[in-house]
């Protein structure tokens, strides 16, 4: 399930009846993928929240009331991918878009895609090393 940019709940369904011009990924996504850089991050949202009602707190006197407000741990990192970086490795069709076309998140369920094309190649070379290791063995 997802929330469309118009806030709609939609769902994604692998089903083969909801999809029309089925065509194989494009071969390169293997290598693209890899040249992905795993991040971790402060969400800065979060950090906005939490400093808004500081200062809320220190402007009126009021105690937060912190199981009322939507904020994390202050310090609680995310992992995942950055966005333009998933787009500079030619990755676009991994980024959620807005409906105006900006982006604004990834499709992480989605570039599982390219992760079991990256593992399909690297288990193929195994098997050849493996061949090759046996004959060199054998010889």
């Amino acid at each position: 399930m997802f929330v469309s940019t118009t806030g709609t709940i939609s769902r994604f369904t692998s089903l083969l009846k909801y999809k029309v011009n089925i065509e194989d990924a494009p071969e390169d996504w293997a290598t693209k993928v890899l040249n992905l850089k795993p991040k971790t991050w402060l969400d800065l949202p979060n950090l906005d929240r939490y400093a808004a009602a500081l200062t809320e707190q220190e402007e009126t006197g009021v105690p937060i009331n912190w199981d009322e407000l939507e904020v994390h741990q202050i310090d609680q990192r995310f992992p995942g991918f950055i966005a333009e970086e998933v787009m500079e490795a030619d990755l676009d069709i991994f980024v959620s878009r807005d409906l105006d076309g900006t982006p604004n998140g990834l499709a992480y369920d989605r570039i599982v895609a390219a992760l079991q094309m990256t593992v399909k190649n690297q288990q193929a070379q195994i098997d050849e090393l493996k061949e090759l290791v046996t004959t060199l063995m054998e010889g």
